[in-house]
């Protein structure tokens, strides 16, 4: 079904384990693959992102800002 979800407190934390930082990276949620490997229209509400349809993928950018 149609459900929200908090990415900001169940998927932020598991990508940023391992000794890296948030401060280090660009993180973004997109609806496509394209929209992620361009970081365009980035999901804007990621602590309470409705999906559109079930099951729906998010993917992830993680860019380094160093």
């Amino acid at each position: 079904g149609i459900n929200q979800f908090d990415f900001d407190a169940v998927i932020t934390p598991q990508i940023f384990t391992g000794g890296q930082t948030a401060a280090d990276f660009t993180l973004s949620y997109h609806t496509t693959q394209a929209l992620a490997d361009s970081g365009n229209n980035p999901i804007v509400n990621t602590s309470n992102y409705t999906n559109v349809s079930n099951p729906q993928t998010i993917y992830i950018r993680l860019v380094s800002v160093a």
